[in-house]
């Protein structure tokens, strides 16, 4: 997920995840307290934009 993100925030397709091994199912935090859920693997976050894009930041 971090060869995906250079610098501060981008979106990303599923497509692009996807190829790059990413695996949905694995995290190691969940922010759900503004409505919208935040994902995040360590110290990289995303959140879902619609249903094939994600915005990719890292904390």
């Amino acid at each position: 997920m971090k060869s995906l993100l250079d610098v501060g925030a981008i979106s990303v397709s599923k497509n692009q995840l996807d190829l790059s091994k990413f695996d949905f199912r694995y995290i190691t935090n969940l922010n759900d307290s503004k409505g919208t859920p935040i994902y995040y693997v360590y110290d990289v976050g995303y959140q879902p934009l619609d249903e094939e894009n994600y915005l990719l930041f890292q904390e």
